[in-house]
């Protein structure tokens, strides 16, 4: 299992997956050329993509996925409401419909499209089942629903929203507006906010987290690991904490 964070941020999101000899993109939303060099620099020949799997259609999310898709003959896996929100014309891209709340086939994998509450069209998460174990990946969420914990529970991998932390967006230089959108059920989880949701949920396969789509103006990486840290009290060392950045690309594989 091969876990690849492209970029991570609001300046543009892009994830890799490798399992069950299966190779998935998560969320494009760097340029065609920025997510095939980075491909390409791990030795990832971007035609052996086998879908591109977008959560919403923020533009930090789905601007390369069109022109990627066309380029390598890659399918865009998108719920309809998503694709509407979109006003992307395919043209020539391969687009495979999914309803939020199923399951269906990319590659070799059976993934699951969770409902999450963020401000676009039919936001969701991904589960991602594969022979070498779950992987969940959870961004762009503005709290933790109910049904959440569950979906995380047998996963070795988790992607997981740390975006802000609740001091730094108070006393940051946003307009009272955008600290609300960000603050907001429909917004972005905080630091405190993703670590509870560790805190309170049963995770004993997790190897692997990544601290994702942090805020360059309102969160430090030394914050989000932090708080991370603290939710596993110390109890946790066998599981790695990776900090998901916007310009490097952070790797991790596990046998």
């Amino acid at each position: 299992m091969r876990i690849l964070a492209i970029a991570s941020g609001s300046a543009g999101n892009c994830t890799y997956i490798e399992a069950d000899c299966s190779r998935l993109l998560i969320d494009c939303g760097i340029s065609a050329k920025t997510a095939s060099d980075a491909l390409l620099s791990r030795n990832i020949a971007p035609s052996s993509i086998d879908g591109i799997l977008i959560t919403h259609e923020h533009p930090d999310h789905i601007n390369g996925a069109f022109a990627f898709s066309k380029r390598f003959d890659i399918p865009i896996y998108i719920n309809p409401p998503t694709y509407k929100a979109a006003k992307r014309v395919s043209r020539g891209a391969k687009i495979n419909l999914f309803n939020t709340g199923s399951v269906f086939h990319a590659g070799n994998t059976d993934i699951e499209a969770i409902p999450v509450p963020h401000d676009a069209a039919d936001t969701v998460g991904f589960r991602i089942s594969t022979s070498e174990g779950e992987i969940a990946h959870l961004t762009d969420l503005g709290r933790i629903p109910d049904y959440l914990p569950e979906k995380i529970h047998d996963a070795r991998a988790v992607i997981l929203e740390f975006n802000h932390d609740i001091e730094m967006l108070a006393k940051g230089p946003y307009p009272s507006f955008l600290k609300e959108r960000i603050a907001g059920n429909n917004g972005h989880l905080s630091n405190d906010t993703a670590a509870g949701f560790f805190i309170a949920t049963d995770t004993p396969n997790l190897e692997a987290l990544f601290l994702a789509h942090l805020s360059r103006t309102n969160n430090l990486p030394k914050l989000a690991l932090s708080a991370a840290q603290k939710a596993f009290d110390g109890n946790r060392p066998e599981t790695k904490i990776i900090i998901a950045d916007q310009f490097q690309q952070r790797e991790i594989i596990l046998p």
